[in-house]
């Protein structure tokens, strides 16, 4: 047996050990006699213990903390329900049927769409499993789609736009530009604040373009400025110092208190 899955004699598998060039030709060879000595025996080649879920979790987390947007959140799933649910399983335990099974509970206490997110989390983490030769497969693929997840297609038309900003206006003299740059862009809140002046484009025919380094399928992409949004960009200009390079400089909690 090899990772929990057995395999007939005289059948080959493959092994990989990592990079070529971390091994002489020998210490390969010696590693080969050793694992077919404990095949000839008919021993489990990969004899050492299996690693838990809770410990490949953390880890997985403090790897990805400087490449995961939204780390909080997946904190939170691993902490709050990943973990007590997958804890103390080794990884080459966790089945599918055990991920439907969790589902099916989840499901009782909290909406399709947050459930979703959570098992994304875990597949993540069982995903990096498998690159890294602890597990052959992802056991979240199998499980399935999680039914009752509605898009979201509301849009405020315009007098409820109108209402919005003037609310806005009455917490923060600049929120409202916020809110027209949120809508007139389509960008997600992390990326408008994340903005600076260097990744604004004029060009001479009157265009203006923002690049967004930082979306969510790490790919740039350029939004169109818009007229409103060109307007929006000269009183940021006037708000901010010279030596700001955010278009928006607000703090997480300060977006967060205002919205509310």
């Amino acid at each position: 047996t090899y990772k929990g899955k057995y395999h007939a004699a005289n059948s080959s598998i493959e092994i990989k050990l990592g990079q070529l060039s971390s091994w002489a030709w020998h210490e390969l060879e010696a590693e080969h006699h050793r694992l077919q000595r404990r095949a000839d025996h008919g021993e489990a080649l990969d004899a050492s213990e299996d690693t838990l879920f809770q410990d490949w979790a953390e880890g997985w987390l403090t790897r990805a903390q400087n490449r995961l947007r939204g780390l909080s959140v997946a904190k939170a799933h691993i902490e709050k329900h990943l973990i007590p649910a997958f804890g103390n399983k080794p990884l080459s335990a966790i089945k599918t049927n055990d991920i439907r099974t969790w589902m099916d509970a989840r499901l009782a206490a909290a909406k399709p769409s947050t459930v979703h997110r959570e098992r994304g989390t875990l597949s993540s983490i069982l995903s990096d499993a498998v690159r890294s030769g602890h597990l052959e497969s992802n056991p979240c693929l199998d499980t399935g789609p999680i039914r009752g997840i509605v898009g979201r297609r509301r849009f405020l038309d315009g007098a409820e736009l109108i209402r919005l900003l003037g609310s806005a206006g009455q917490v923060d003299e600049a929120f409202p530009d916020f809110i027209l740059w949120c809508v007139h862009s389509g960008m997600r809140k992390g990326e408008i604040t994340a903005l600076k002046w260097g990744n604004v484009r004029g060009f001479g025919n009157g265009r203006t373009v923002v690049m967004v380094e930082t979306s969510k399928t790490d790919q740039p992409r350029i939004i169109h400025c818009t007229p409103k949004m060109i307007e929006v960009l000269e009183r940021q200009k006037a708000r901010v110092s010279d030596n700001e390079s955010l278009i928006f400089p607000i703090k997480e909690i300060t977006l967060r208190r205002r919205w509310n």
